[in-house]
This record gives structure tokens, C-alpha cells and sequence, in this order.
């Protein structure tokens, strides 16, 4: 039989093994749900960007009759931005972490063959949009 010495307390090994494997879930949750929310940010993020997107290329054709770039024509964030759509006339700047890119089609003729498609990309993320201007519809993919 186990005696205590009198006025000696504190916990045994299993208490704090009990105590450490519990900490140890709960962090694996707290893990866990970050990491979908950090994913859904950047798909909202994306999201945005996009619609922002295609409100400067509006803008930009009610200045000059077409829209700006053609396939393979870009923007990137940084600082400063770069890329090929990184012009004074263009007013989008995309967020932290994205690029936009023209991967198919020409602004002169946004309606031709090929269509004129943009990408939207996250430097962080498997996930990105598309949207076609000839139909006016976003569409989620994946890497």
C-alpha cells in the first residue's frame, strides 16, 4: 500500500498525462479549423479580386472601346505590382498573394474564338476561378 507523506501534494504522472493528451486534441481541432478558414479566405480573397477585375475591364471599355491584353498578359501583387496589366490606365490592383492572368483570347475581340478567359490565383492556394467574359460566368477549379 501507497502512503503520502503529510503535506506533500501533487499530481501523479497519469493526471498529467491525462492533462496533456486532452491539451493535445484540443489543439489538433484548433489546427484543423484554421486551416479551412485560412482556405475559404483565400477563396473569398479570389472571389473578389475577380469581380474587381472585371469592373476595371468595364471601365477600361467604356474609355477605349475594347478591353485591355490579350492571352498571356498579367497582373501580380507586389510591390510594386507587375506585370503586363500593370498600367496607370487600368485600375485594378489585386489583393496580397494574387495574380491575374488572361490565358485565353484577345480584348479586342473578347467574343472570338478563343474566348477571352481570365484566371484568378492565390500563391497560397490549390484552388482558382476563371471567368468568361463571352458568357459572363465565373467558375471555381482546382490544380
Amino acid at each position: 500500500m501507497l502512503s503520502r507523506r503529510a503535506g506533500i501534494e501533487g499530481f501523479t504522472l497519469i493526471e498529467l498525462m491525462i492533462v496533456i493528451m486532452i491539451i493535445a486534441i484540443l489543439a489538433g481541432i484548433g489546427i484543423g479549423s484554421f486551416h479551412v478558414v485560412k482556405l475559404s479566405a483565400y477563396k473569398v480573397t479570389l472571389q473578389h479580386d475577380l469581380k474587381n477585375f472585371v469592373k476595371a475591364q468595364e471601365a477600361y471599355t467604356t474609355d477605349h472601346g475594347r478591353y485591355l491584353g490579350a492571352a498571356g498578359d498579367f497582373i501580380k501583387w507586389g510591390r510594386p505590382y507587375s506585370g503586363t496589366l500593370a498600367v496607370p490606365e487600368f485600375n485594378f490592383r489585386p489583393s496580397e498573394g494574387v495574380s491575374v492572368e488572361i490565358i485565353s483570347g484577345d480584348g479586342q475581340d473578347y467574343m472570338g474564338t478563343p474566348p477571352f478567359i481570365v484566371t484568378a490565383k492565390h500563391e497560397q492556394s490549390k484552388i482558382y476561378y476563371e471567368y468568361d467574359f463571352a458568357v459572363r460566368k465565373t467558375t471555381e477549379r482546382q490544380e
